[in-house]
C-alpha cells in the first residue's frame, strides 16, 4: 500500500484507542475492581456493573462508577494519534469521518467539528433513568461528588420527576437508552457517506475488539458497501477480512504513525 491516497477516510475506533491517553479498558476483572473498590465489595464484572439496573436501585453506587469515569474522562487528553490523524484525513480531497464505541470523547475534544457517530453514545450527556420524558442534557460534572468509599453522594436527576439520572450511554441490558442524540449523529454520517459510493475509500478500524463487536461488525459492513480498502491497527494478531484488507500489528499510536509513513 506504499504512496496510497485515498479521497475519503473513514476511521472506526473502539477502546484501544483511548488506551494510550491513559484511559485503559476495564474488562478485565482485576483491572476494574481495582479502578472502583465497590465493584470489587460487590464481586461483580464490567458486563454486571455497567447495567442501568443500578441507576434504580442503587444510584449513588452506579453515580460513583460513571462519575469517577466521567470526571477522569474529562481531564483526560487525546494522545498524538488523534490530532496526527484528524489533520491527515481532514486534508483528503472528501475529507474524513469517525465511528467509535468509545464514550470518552477525545475525538470530539481532539476536534469538535469533526464528523462523528459515538454509537454507544457519550458519558458527557445524560437523560432520565425511568424515561419520563425524551430529554438528553449536558452532564454538569459539578454535580457528581464522590465519597472516599468510592460511592456518589451527589449525582445528576431529572428534573421533572426528581429520580436519579444516568448517562446516555447503550449499557448492557438497556431497553430504556434514549438513542436520539445517536441517530442524529448517523443521519449526518449517512448522508456523507452515501456521497462516496465510487469513491477511493479507506477504512481505517482502530483498537477494535471482539467482546463487543460493534466497531469490526461496522467495518466490514462499510467495507463491503463502499467496497473500500480497510487497514487494521490492533496490537493482537488477527487474520485480515478480504483481500482489500492490510493488517498493522502494532499499538495505536505506533501503527497511525506506520500508516502516516506509507500514505
Amino acid at each position: 500500500m506504499n504512496n496510497y491516497t485515498p479521497e475519503a477516510l473513514i476511521i472506526t475506533a473502539g477502546a484501544g484507542m483511548s488506551a494510550e491517553s491513559g484511559l485503559s479498558p476495564l474488562w478485565e476483572k482485576e483491572n476494574l475492581h481495582s479502578f472502583f473498590q465497590p465493584a470489587k465489595n460487590k464481586n461483580i464484572d464490567f458486563t454486571e456493573l455497567g447495567q442501568p439496573k443500578w441507576f434504580l436501585t442503587d444510584p449513588g453506587f452506579a453515580w460513583g462508577f460513571y462519575g469517577k469515569r466521567a470526571l477522569i474522562y474529562s481531564e483526560a487528553k487525546p494522545h498524538d494519534g488523534y490530532h496526527n490523524l484528524l489533520n491527515w484525513g481532514k486534508s483528503l480531497p472528501l475529507g474524513c469521518s469517525v465511528i467509535t464505541s468509545n464514550v470518552d470523547g477525545l475525538f470530539k475534544k481532539t476536534d469538535d467539528t469533526i464528523n462523528l457517530e459515538e454509537v454507544h453514545g457519550s458519558a458527557f450527556y445524560v437523560q432520565c433513568t425511568r424515561n419520563c420524558h425524551k430529554s438528553i442534557w449536558k452532564l454538569n460534572l459539578s454535580e457528581i461528588e464522590l465519597l472516599k468509599t468510592g460511592e456518589a453522594s451527589k449525582y445528576p436527576r431529572c428534573s421533572k420527576c426528581g429520580h436519579a439520572a444516568r448517562p446516555n450511554i447503550l449499557m448492557f441490558n438497556d431497553h430504556n437508552w434514549n438513542p436520539e442524540r445517536a441517530n442524529q449523529q448517523r443521519k449526518k454520517l449517512n448522508n456523507w457517506i452515501s456521497s462516496l459510493k465510487g469513491k477511493n475509500v479507506l477504512i481505517l478500524e482502530i483498537g477494535a475488539g471482539t467482546r463487543v463487536p460493534t466497531i469490526k461488525l461496522t467495518s466490514l459492513g462499510l467495507q463491503n458497501k463502499l467496497k473500500a480498502k480497510m487497514i487494521i491497527v490492533n496490537p493482537i494478531k488477527e487474520v485480515a477480512p478480504s483481500t482489500e484488507s492490510f493488517h498493522i500489528q502494532s499499538n495505536t499510536i505506533d501503527g497511525i504513525n506506520e500508516l502516516l509513513s506509507i500514505v
